[in-house]
């Protein structure tokens, strides 16, 4: 991997077949990575680094005054958190079908003798995905009627809808579907939504957080089907929807074990 240095920081350069220039800081450690194309010369890298360096220290500064989160490994005795409550984890040998089962104080995970840690991982992963989808399912109802999503890609008339199917296809069929729900770990984001398929991931690890920091993830990928930028009516709106953004957005801040 290469590397820089632009003002006495250095950063790490990684590169992929993508089109634009993205920078990120590892909020454990605050180290810097640009990914890059693969054919953009390195001074252009460089300098797109130095236009950002204002941004990197400041929010440097910021990943490295962050809480750190521990990284589990997942065996007996380490503290597992789950909506937002502090469990002690028991790791037992099993030689049927792998399995997590909550306690009032204990998660006690199943795993075949031998498991490795991403194997462990990989168990709860799908706890997780599962209570996300039962707590995803109790609000999204709610959100996509209050959202007025589907209303809002609608057409006047039935005429005109029948009209622009026929020229415009990609854009109106479906556009009445309510979203699809999956749930992945991700690196560096908490989720996503692929506006023209009506699918919105979720980040595993979002299982850590309260039920509040969940609803308000979701909502947001959500909103991004009525608005797809992040202009001036989608943060009015999401602000004026959870009146206590500030504390969901400093819980979410926490992401040490994400990145």
């Amino acid at each position: 991997m290469e590397k820089i240095s632009v003002c006495g920081v250095e950063i790490l350069i990684e590169r992929k077949k993508i089109r634009n220039v993205y920078i990120k800081i590892d909020s454990v450690s605050g180290l810097v990575c640009v990914s890059a194309p693969y054919k953009l010369a390195l001074n252009s890298i460089e300098n797109f680094a130095r236009s950002k360096i204002k941004w990197i220290l400041k929010n440097k500064t910021k990943a490295q005054t962050l809480p750190k989160v521990f990284k589990n490994k997942y065996i007996t005795g380490e503290k597992i958190t789950f909506f937002g409550k502090t469990y002690s984890l028991n790791v037992y040998d099993c030689d049927k079908k792998p399995a997590v089962f909550l306690n009032f104080d204990t998660l006690d995970l199943y795993a075949k003798r031998g498991s490795s840690e991403k194997e462990r991982e990989k168990i709860l992963d799908g706890f997780y995905a599962q209570h996300l989808s039962k707590a995803v399912a109790e609000f999204s109802e709610k959100w996509f009627l209050k959202l007025n999503i589907a209303q809002e890609n609608s057409f006047i008339s039935a005429g005109i809808k029948k009209l622009s199917r026929m020229v415009f296809p990609v854009f109106c069929d479906g556009a009445d579907r309510k979203p699809v729900f999956y749930f992945k770990r991700m690196k560096s984001r908490w989720g996503s939504c692929n506006i023209s398929d009506r699918k919105i991931a979720l980040n595993t690890l979002l299982a850590k957080k309260r039920l509040r920091c969940v609803e308000y993830v979701a909502v947001h990928e959500m909103l991004h089907l009525k608005e797809r930028k992040h202009n001036k009516m989608f943060k009015d709106y999401m602000k004026n929807a959870f009146p206590d953004w500030k504390e969901i957005e400093e819980e979410l801040k926490i992401v040490g074990e994400m990145l």
